[in-house]
This record gives C-alpha cells, sequence and structure tokens, in this order.
C-alpha cells in the first residue's frame, strides 16, 4: 500500500517509459538512505524507516515499477567496491523494448553519518546502463538477466532529470548562453547553492576549469562563493555554485557612478560606520572601486560581463594622509 501510494504520487498521466523509470529512480534516491546497521532488506521496512541496504533498493525498484507498468528483474551478485568484491543486488528494466541495467544503489552515494538531507552526490550514472558499462565493477550470478547491449542516451537522462522535482536547484547547459540562463532562472527561484550540469564532449578532468570564470560572467548575478565540481561522466561535469538568493541581493544600495559612491562613502563614514556593500551597475562602462579620499578595501567582490565587478564590501579604514 505505502508503494502503491507513492507510484501514484510520482507518476502522472502519459509519461513515457523512461519518464516512469526516471521517477521511480529519483524518488529512490532523493528519499532513501543507505543503512549501516545492516538491517532493512526488504519493502516494508525500506519504505516505514526510509533506509536500506542494497537489496531493499532493488527490490523496491523492482516493486514500484511494477505498479507503474513496467518490466523489472532484480539481479544478485557482486560489486567492487572499497577494492574489495562485496555481495551486491541491482536491477533491470525495460525502456520501449530495450532492456537496461539499473543499480539505484550506487546512484545514492553514501557514508557512514551521511546527512539524509544531502543529496549533492546523488548521480545517474547507474541508470539505464550497458552490460558492457555495469560488468566493469558487477558481476551477476543470479538467472534470468535480460541480455542490456546499450547505453541509454546519457545526456538526455541528465537533461531530464535536472527538470524534475527532485532537482529544483539544478540546471543543465550546452554552451555559455545556456549556463548564464540556468544561473538567472535559479537565482530568481531563491536558490543559494546552485549546481549546473554542462555537457561539452571533450570535457576532462585535465580541461574542466578552462574557461568556467569566463563564461559565469555572462550571468546575471555574482557568485559569491567558492567554485567547485564533480569530475565529468559522459562529456558531463557538475559545478557547484553559491549564489546570493534575490530577495538579498535587491537590498543591496545600487552604485551607477563614481560620484554617487564617493557621496554614499562620505555618508558611510559620517555615520560612524565603516562598512558598506554595494552593486555596482555602471551607466558608461566604467567601473570605480572608491573615493581617493579613503583608505579602504574590497571584500566579496564578484564579477560579470567581462569583468566588471557588480557586488563588493567595501571597508573603510580612515582617511587618506596627505604628505
Amino acid at each position: 500500500q505505502m508503494a502503491k501510494e507513492i507510484v501514484n504520487s510520482i507518476i502522472k498521466p502519459n509519461m513515457s517509459q523512461f519518464d516512469k523509470a526516471l521517477a521511480i529512480h529519483d524518488w529512490l534516491i532523493f528519499n532513501l538512505d543507505y543503512d549501516f546497521t545492516f538491517s532493512n532488506y526488504y519493502v516494508e521496512e525500506t519504505l516505514t524507516d526510509r533506509k536500506c541496504v542494497c537489496q531493499g533498493y532493488a527490490l523496491t525498484f523492482q516493486l514500484m515499477c511494477k505498479l507503474a507498468g513496467l518490466e523489472s528483474i532484480f539481479v544478485s551478485g557482486t560489486g567492487y567496491s572499497s577494492g574489495e568484491w562485496g555481495g551486491h543486488a541491482w536491477n533491470q528494466v525495460r525502456i520501449d523494448g530495450v532492456w537496461y541495467n539499473v543499480d539505484v544503489t550506487w546512484d545514492d552515494p553514501a557514508s557512514p553519518g551521511k546527512d539524509f538531507n544531502n543529496h549533492a552526490g546523488n548521480r545517474h550514472d547507474y541508470f539505464l546502463i550497458s552490460d558492457a558499462r555495469i560488468n566493469k565493477d558487477h558481476k551477476a550470478t543470479s538467472s534470468g538477466r535480460q541480455n542490456c547491449s546499450k547505453d541509454y542516451d546519457r545526456v538526455a537522462i541528465v537533461k531530464a532529470a535536472t527538470n524534475n522535482v527532485y532537482h529544483s536547484n539544478c540546471g543543465f547547459a550546452t554552451n555559455v548562453e545556456e549556463m548564464a540562463a540556468a544561473i538567472n532562472k535559479l537565482v530568481e527561484a531563491n536558490k543559494s547553492e546552485i549546481y549546473i550540469k554542462y555537457y561539452d564532449p571533450k570535457l576532462t578532468l585535465d580541461n574542466m576549469w578552462n574557461g568556467i570564470y569566463d563564461k559565469l560572467k555572462l550571468a546575471k548575478y555574482p557568485i559569491i562563493g567558492g567554485l567547485s565540481a564533480y569530475a565529468p561522466v559522459d562529456g558531463i561535469a557538475t559545478y557547484v555554485l553559491k549564489v546570493m538568493p534575490l530577495k538579498d541581493w535587491n537590498k543591496i544600495t545600487v552604485i551607477t557612478s563614481e560620484q554617487q559612491l564617493n557621496e554614499l562613502m562620505d555618508t558611510t563614514y559620517n555615520s560612524g560606520k565603516t562598512t558598506l556593500t554595494v552593486r555596482y551597475e555602471p551607466v558608461d562602462g566604467e567601473v570605480w572601486f572608491g573615493s581617493e579620499k579613503y583608505i579602504f578595501s574590497q571584500n566579496g567582490r564578484a564579477e560579470y560581463n567581462g569583468g566588471k565587478a557588480i557586488y563588493t564590501t567595501i571597508e573603510i579604514m580612515g582617511l587618506q594622509t596627505m604628505p
């Protein structure tokens, strides 16, 4: 009954078989956690406690597929992890007449003490893949398996996943314009940490950072924190960006000229304050960093559009001493 209720809530009319499988896969990786007490093996305890071992993931995926009208098989065998082979379970599912492998457990990376609500590492590396791919670190021993001769389109999977309810802070892009649009959309949805899935078939671990900062400058809003990333898989890298929520961005004073900035610095200093935060949006295309009247420093600078600073915190340390 629990499985029926979940399936009825995530499977919508006119969904394709692919969409159904993706909805089930993503519900599981975003709502379950790995059970490091090794107690939950079956569907009821999996859905009750929202945690399980690999068998629980695979049995629950199989049942939910059946309820959604998809053919699915439970596969048992071994998986290679942490330098050794160990007992493991996963699935096969039929999409539009073609069989694929799915390992929900390994798409929900886990470690002891993992934050239940932290799903930044969730992925689709083992969703709808071929035997050739899964056999690199899986050995099946159960009977009744189907031949999975090809991978599903990896880009189509990631693009579809970024548009579902579980990835509300994630965007997909294949060029700088799409990246800027994705960043803008997520900021305007008041997200503070966002994930951009960027596809380029030439991406590798060695070149994934090339030009990334220039790409970010096209966005309407600044990146205010450290930039990190997950290494590319099938040409898709995941960049993790810290941004300012739009509600906070809109509260910052906008500066459009050198005179306006100097007046604001005077007002701030004369009121006994030493710090001000501003947005630079100069109408003349020039960026002015502050009056020569003061000794000051700038922190938190962010850039866009060819290097124009549009967000910074200025600390006034005193008046300039003239010789």
